[in-house]
């Protein structure tokens, strides 16, 4: 991976990551919906550059209040859901929390247990293909 900006957006760490929050968004969603939504915004400072913004949205058993920093520790699981989380590592979060920090971008997560949960991930200064259209947020 070679990077010539700030940041340096890595195909095969934007996948883990994203296979990882889809994952546990399947795997703790019983009935509703799980959304993914990519869009950008525009960087001040360029115009040949965005902020590439990631949501991972779902209604599955949410997370207390209390537990959302630890679920991005290694080996720590959020308790609410005990059949399917034997089935992980407790791993995954920790790993979402991690890369994305590598990339130069963050991670942020709001929960409410019994409606659901929502990763929003950011990732400033990221280059604009010359394929795609330079006029607004997609």
């Amino acid at each position: 991976m070679t990077c010539r900006a700030r940041s340096c957006l890595d195909r095969v760490r934007l996948r883990q990551i994203l296979v990882n929050l889809v994952g546990n968004a399947i795997k703790f969603t019983d009935h509703g919906h799980i959304y993914t939504t990519v869009s950008w915004e525009k960087q001040e400072s360029s115009n040949s550059r965005v902020i590439l913004v990631i949501e991972v949205q779902d209604t599955g058993v949410g997370i207390p209040k209390d537990r959302l920093d630890a679920i991005f520790k290694p080996f720590v699981q959020a308790g609410l859901h005990h059949e399917k989380e034997k089935s992980g590592t407790g791993l995954g979060l920790a790993i979402v929390h991690r890369l994305p920090r590598l990339m130069g971008g963050t991670v942020a997560v709001a929960s409410v247990p019994g409606q659901g949960s929502a990763f929003h991930l950011r990732f400033p200064d990221v280059a604009v293909s010359a394929r795609v259209a330079r006029t607004g947020a997609g």
